[in-house]
């Protein structure tokens, strides 16, 4: 079985670091005009004995460096201003242990 869960991603630089199943998928993401916040949607598999990655997820305006850890998911617009934000993920190396 699987799931979908939604995640609030921080505009600052430290982004928001999450414990995910192996095989999770980053859905989508979009820009919530009403909670001005960039919402993200993740897919992870619900069984227990799947391990763990640990992931960083964080956004980058148009024009900001990006470290080369970091890969690309999806872009949210802003639909009534001129912004645009850049969701990218870093994953850490090591799996982590399942509880």
């Amino acid at each position: 079985m699987k799931t979908v869960h939604k995640y609030v991603i921080p505009f600052d630089s430290d982004g928001l670091q999450l414990d995910l199943a192996q095989g999770y998928q980053v859905l989508k993401s979009e820009y919530m005009p009403i909670g001005k916040a960039v919402c993200c949607w993740i897919e992870v598999p619900t069984a227990p004995c799947i391990p763990k990655s640990r992931v960083h997820l964080r956004l980058f305006l148009s024009g900001d460096g990006i470290p080369q850890r970091y890969h690309y998911v999806d872009t949210a617009l802003n639909p009534l201003e001129p912004e645009a934000w850049h969701l990218y993920l870093a994953e850490q190396e090591t799996a982590l242990e399942v509880a």
